[in-house]
């Protein structure tokens, strides 16, 4: 028999906080790695990043210039 720590489930989950302990091990090791994507990395123009592009928020005006709605 496995000994657990004070609020936590066989399956590992941390029931106080409901954290699966392996999903939070694996973005922790992603974080640390994400640096080195960037190694090497220097004059990166400034973009406009939109978080949920789809469809039905983007269109063409006019001449068919591109155009994002965001209505929020």
């Amino acid at each position: 028999m496995v000994a657990l720590a004070a609020g936590q489930s066989e399956d590992g989950r941390d029931r106080g906080r409901g954290v699966d302990k392996e999903i939070e091990r694996l973005g922790e090791s992603v974080c640390a790695g994400m640096g080195r994507l960037f190694e090497g990395v220097n004059d990166v123009p400034a973009s406009l990043l939109h978080g949920d592009l789809w469809g039905g928020n983007c269109g063409f005006v006019g001449a068919g210039e591109p155009v994002l709605f965001d209505p929020a």
